[in-house]
């Protein structure tokens, strides 16, 4: 690789977890913390990562960042016909937002993804100032902010999802949620979100049982976590209340 390239450079802020990751092996870096939820502690930690490793991170480089959904807003964005230009996609997922009881305003930067036609789509809302705040942190230290993803959009643009028969689960471990996206031969379904206040499997558990009709309803799983990689064991199908699901288990940074 030629000095001069450019290195693309990825970051992940998660309740208890941040780290840091380029294509050059000297940009590794990762933090642990206590889990917490504040958009400043979040910040902070990027910030830490930036400056740890300023040395060897070249001016310029662009930088894709993945968050906890616990910062963000997300929703099932259901089809609906002659709606096209990005203005009218957002102002239509504020108010899918509003009719679930959550006030996403002018206060929030709204984005909205799809991918098969009359299928439902998929909307997140991030803090505006907080995304402000992340760009100046950014570009005081030389990179460029190319894009910023809560988690579960990240998967819903980035996973390929099979378009065989059979259900699909698409699972994102954090610290202190748990979230679900489900397909059906590739097309999405929905999203489901369940705190994670206990040890254990507990947290699967109670999600599932909302989403699983049967235990032959998902014939493949995606495994997702947030947690430092060498600790993190995949979940066994019969603890998923999926004896015959296939389960993969994804790279933390696939998606970035």
């Amino acid at each position: 690789m030629s000095p001069l390239w450019r290195d693309h450079v990825s970051a992940g802020l998660f309740p208890g977890c941040f780290w840091l990751e380029g294509r050059r092996a000297v940009v590794q870096h990762a933090i642990q913390a206590e889990p917490s939820i504040d958009t400043s502690t979040l910040l902070r930690g990027l910030e830490t990562m930036l400056d740890e490793r300023v040395d060897v991170l070249r001016k310029g480089s662009p930088l894709t960042l993945i968050v906890s959904d616990s910062i963000a807003a997300t929703i099932l964005l259901p089809w609906q016909e002659n709606l096209y230009r990005q203005a009218e996609l957002e102002t239509y997922a504020r108010l899918c937002f509003e009719k679930k009881g959550l006030t996403v305003d002018d206060k929030w930067i709204v984005r909205t993804a799809a991918h098969h036609y009359r299928a439902p789509g998929f909307a997140y809302a991030l803090p505006r100032d907080w995304v402000n705040e992340l760009l100046q942190a950014v570009a005081s230290r030389g990179l460029q902010l190319k894009r910023v993803l809560p988690v579960s959009a990240a998967a819903f643009c980035g996973q390929r999802i099979s378009r065989k028969k059979g259900r699909t689960l698409l699972l994102l471990r954090e610290k202190l949620r748990t979230s679900a996206l489900t397909y059906s031969e590739g097309r999405f379904q929905g999203v489901d979100v369940e705190p994670s206040t206990a040890s254990g499997h507990s947290p699967y558990i109670r999600l599932l049982r909302r989403i699983v009709g049967s235990p032959d309803d998902f014939v493949r799983c995606f495994d997702w976590s947030s947690e430092v990689p060498e600790s993190v064991k995949p979940i066994s199908g019969s603890s998923l209340c999926l004896p015959n699901a296939e389960i993969h288990l994804l790279r933390r940074n696939v998606w970035s």
